[in-house]
């Protein structure tokens, strides 16, 4: 299947079409799978077009990977907000606070501990795509 795309300044692969046989982009006839893969991959930059080859980006990959990772964290630690305040009425109140809120903190500081972890490689990965 014969398909047109354009590239950025890093051989990254942007703006693919299928078959456009006068569009003055480059054109690349790939099989049928790749270009579905391709046209319907709504990440930028998951393919390079290197030495006339389309190769598969896997910085760019890890990197969605990731932050799909950290959208869920976020998530999770939304959805764990209220134990703070748990803990804090239960402090005010003079009480002890329930274990599983007690618990909850410490998950919510591994789940951070994580995001940062993931940033950090995030960061790293994209030093590597720029060099």
């Amino acid at each position: 299947m014969l398909i047109c795309f354009d590239i950025d300044e890093n051989s990254n692969i942007t703006n693919v079409y299928g078959g456009c046989p006068e569009c003055g982009m480059i054109k690349v006839e790939v099989s049928e799978e790749l270009a579905n893969n391709m046209l319907n991959n709504t990440v930028p930059f998951f393919f390079r077009y290197v030495n006339d080859e389309i190769i598969v980006n896997t910085n760019a990959v890890k990197i969605h990977e990731k932050r799909t990772r950290i959208t869920r964290i976020k998530q999770k630690l939304d959805e764990t907000d209220y134990y703070t305040s748990r803990i804090m009425e239960a402090q005010i109140n003079d009480e002890t606070p329930e274990k599983k809120y007690l618990d909850g903190v410490e998950y919510r500081k591994r789940l951070r501990n994580e995001m940062n972890e993931l940033e950090n490689e995030i960061i790293e990965l994209n030093k590597n795509m720029r060099s």
